[in-house]
């Protein structure tokens, strides 16, 4: 990702929170929440000032605040919907996403919830292989649910 840099920033004011969309498996609800960031991310903020000059960041929370943050954010894969992921692995056939080696593994739960809801939707089968349906849903870059309901508008003509 490029980055902008502006000219004459010399001081940055840190709150040390940012919104993030997570996701909840068990109520399939993505909300958008406050969180803390990370420390990674606090550097990183730090550096938006003085980056052609001299700069200064105000860190608006504590020393002990900062201390207690985690070193770096959850990787999204941890913190989002798996169902399309799965449906676009299974269409370019790269293997089973259970024993898919990902460099950061989505919790089980996450992968178990995904699978439930894909085969109630009618885009996997009994033996968890694509359907007609799971085939179009993986073409379309919406949510499945939302996906499904495009489909059956074109195929019911609404």
């Amino acid at each position: 990702m490029d980055t902008l840099t502006i000219d004459g920033i010399r001081f940055v004011c840190d709150t040390g929170k940012m919104k993030e969309m997570s996701f909840e498996a068990e109520t399939r609800m993505r909300k958008l929440r406050e969180y803390w960031v990370s420390k990674a991310s606090a550097e990183q903020r730090k550096g938006r000032a003085g980056r052609t000059g001299p700069g200064v960041c105000f860190r608006l929370y504590s020393e002990d605040d900062f201390d207690a943050l985690k070193d770096y954010s959850a990787p999204e894969i941890q913190r989002v919907p798996l169902d399309s992921l799965i449906l676009q692995m299974k269409q370019m056939n790269l293997g089973c996403p259970r024993t898919f080696n990902f460099i950061e593994r989505p919790p089980d739960e996450n992968l178990e919830i995904a699978y439930k809801m894909l085969t109630s939707h009618a885009a996997l089968d009994p033996d968890e292989k694509l359907t007609p349906m799971g085939e179009a849903l993986s073409q379309l870059p919406v949510d499945v649910v939302i996906g499904k309901m495009l489909i059956m508008g074109r195929v019911f003509r609404i």
